[in-house]
């Protein structure tokens, strides 16, 4: 038996040591918290003005029991304790033994730490992950929200461009549509001009006047019309409608507005030939 005793292993002993060693703390734990309740018990009983309280006595004494319980129990833990140490691990030193032990438990103490540490790691890297996750989402969802308001807005100019497309196809439109009012009341007022009765009567009470006009050269036809020789035909018939609306017999009375009216006709109608005449030649 003493052999057998004397074989257990360092480790064995330690481990022994340990597992009485946690019963001695329980114990001694609950030996202390019994004595204090019953300590308790007995005040209240003792200050409560001597009343006899049976309850209180009941509990008092079971309390007190178990005090004496417990106390012996933790004393015989203890010695159990000291005969690991003595006698089952005789060939160690008693130093040794507990400086192991206390190495032993800073171990524990460490593995325990360093696996919470490695939790809260954990713990932190996966909230990390799920701010990241988070965020990534967030700028996804940004993403799509910035190319919508850009395929928004490019929508918008493009229907802002059609819009002044439109309003310039209008706009020229209309100026040609003036344009072509223009040469149809210019027209108008030509024939209107050459059949005129008073144009006729001018015409034969004043014999000279087409005798006049052909001898006239092509500067003073533009001098009658106040344009340049080198002035285009539309500026040529803007110039003429003004002066048309100025010297028109229908709208001046005056005696000479249609000498002048006749004038400027035929000024026109030679200016007209002449650039009738370049294109012509321009084209050839």
């Amino acid at each position: 038996m003493n052999n057998t005793r004397q074989q257990e292993t360092k480790q064995d002993g330690k481990e022994r040591y340990l597992l009485w060693r946690s019963f001695f703390t329980i114990i001694s734990l609950k030996t202390l918290i019994s004595s204090l309740l019953s300590i308790s018990l007995i005040l209240i009983y003792y200050f409560k003005d001597k009343q006899i309280n049976v309850l209180i006595t009941i509990f008092s004494s079971l309390f007190i029991i178990l005090f004496i319980s417990l106390f012996t129990i933790s004393i015989i833990f203890y010695f159990k304790q000291e005969n690991i140490l003595n006698k089952y691990i005789t060939f160690y030193d008693k130093k040794e033994i507990k400086k192991e032990v206390k190495e032993t438990i800073l171990n524990n103490k460490r593995m325990k730490r360093s696996k919470k540490l490695q939790r809260n790691k954990e713990i932190s890297e996966q909230l990390q992950q799920s701010k990241r996750d988070k965020l990534e989402r967030i700028k996804q969802e940004k993403q799509l929200e910035l190319e919508e308001h850009k395929f928004n807005l490019q929508n918008q100019r493009d229907w802002e461009q059609l819009n002044l497309e439109h309003d310039q196809f209008l706009q020229e439109i209309k100026k040609k549509r003036q344009l072509l009012e223009q040469d149809v009341e210019f027209i108008n007022d030509l024939n209107q001009s050459q059949t005129s009765p008073e144009r006729n009567s001018f015409a034969i009470s004043i014999p000279n006047l087409a005798q006049q006009l052909k001898q006239s050269t092509d500067d003073e036809f533009y001098n009658i019309l106040g344009v340049p020789k080198n002035a285009s035909f539309e500026e040529i018939k803007i110039a003429y409608k003004k002066k048309a609306k100025e010297f028109h017999p229908d709208l001046n009375k005056n005696s000479d507005s249609s000498k002048q009216m006749s004038l400027i006709n035929e000024a026109f109608k030679n200016i007209k030939k002449d650039k009738q005449n370049e294109l012509s030649k321009d084209n050839k």
